[in-house]
């Protein structure tokens, strides 16, 4: 599929229209893991996971699509008062490299800025090094070991406990500062 990135804008995500459009989000779920594997996710996501009640989930998230398809979403939330968290990313594997990531993740981004949060964070795995490109040239900056703990402890977790954080490197962590 050709795509103009200039020609498509992101849509917020209503909790109405993830319903409508689970198949949809399944669908490009399933291909980004049959594509990637575990460099996409280790695990795949299911209904319950995309359609789950969450803080700001339904302010946050982030689709594009045309009238035939859905070709991007950000799905993300706000944890605690200060911090947005992206849970799940996914562009189709035809229309990568187009700018859709970079235009969910920034109206992301400004519907964060608008509900007063001071980050945002993700979290990838350490061979999605892809991801970790687009992230750092939009701002987004690694986790250091003492950063990452003090993320931990701020959000009532031990690093050293988590199995998140603990899976022998398998994972990274990211942030962006939003001032």
């Amino acid at each position: 599929m050709t795509v103009d990135p200039l020609a498509l804008a992101p849509t917020t995500l209503t909790a109405a229209c993830a319903k409508a459009w689970i198949d949809d989000l399944l669908t490009l779920e399933q291909t980004l893991r049959a594509t990637a594997g575990e460099t996409y996710a280790p695990e795949g996501w299911t209904a319950g996971q995309f359609l789950s009640e969450r803080p700001a989930k339904w302010q946050l998230s982030q689709v594009i699509r045309t009238d035939q398809a859905l070709l991007a979403f950000v799905i993300a939330s706000a944890p605690d008062p200060a911090t947005g968290h992206l849970h799940r990313v996914g562009v189709r594997p035809d229309c990568q490299r187009h700018g859709l990531f970079r235009r969910c993740c920034g109206a992301t981004v400004a519907a964060a800025r608008e509900l007063g949060l001071q980050r945002l964070t993700c979290t990838l795995t350490a061979a999605n090094t892809r991801m970790a490109a687009a992230l750092e040239q939009l701002g987004w900056q690694r986790f250091d070991a003492a950063g990452l703990t003090d993320f931990a402890a701020a959000h009532g977790f031990s690093v050293a406990q988590d199995e998140l954080w603990t899976a022998a490197g398998r994972f990274q962590a990211r942030w962006l500062p939003l001032r």
